[in-house]
């Protein structure tokens, strides 16, 4: 969807999304620390107490789907790809890196008036999304599609863990 896009609403061409001078060990390396280290601020948010309350119905949601591991990693795949090219080589290319960042939460439903814990998670990835707008600036798609791969991948991992759900009934 994102090529068919980028291809409909955009001048950009497939082949300029892609940095064809940074080696590509460095572009993966950028991508999978990214992924990381947002991954595990994110988690960490979802667990704290601010934030907790308002977690459970997305746990619950996750949970709902009943993953298995291929399938977190196919659909991690799918949006980490998808989704930032969309993001990244069709709406960044004309709105820049924050407006884009911005939708980007608000389209996931991160920034809802009407749960101010949901709000300051979503405010918080405004600035997580950011980094991946600026990894996409700097070395095209990889990094930031890497990047999302792995932060899907870590949160659909630990969200959709039966325990997790345990956990935040106890308290």
């Amino acid at each position: 969807m994102g090529l068919f896009t980028l291809n409909w609403v955009s001048d950009v061409l497939p082949i300029e999304i892609i940095d064809l001078h940074t080696p590509v060990y460095l572009q993966l390396f950028f991508g999978v620390a990214t992924g990381f280290i947002s991954a595990y601020i994110a988690l960490y948010l979802i667990e704290s107490k601010l934030i907790r309350p308002s977690s459970k119905k997305y746990i619950d949601l996750i949970q709902g789907l009943n993953l298995n591991r291929m399938e977190i990693v196919i659909l991690s795949f799918c949006a980490g790809f998808g989704e930032e090219i969309l993001f990244r080589a069709c709406m960044q290319h004309y709105f820049g890196i924050w407006i884009t960042a911005i939708v980007f939460v608000a389209i996931h439903g991160y920034l809802s008036p009407k749960d101010w814990r949901i709000f300051i998670y979503g405010f918080i990835m405004i600035g997580i999304i950011a980094a991946f707008g600026y990894l996409y600036d700097e070395y095209k798609i990889i990094p930031p599609a890497i990047a999302h791969f792995i932060f899907d991948v870590i949160l659909l991992w630990r969200l959709s863990k039966k325990e997790i759900s345990e956990n935040y009934e106890e308290q």
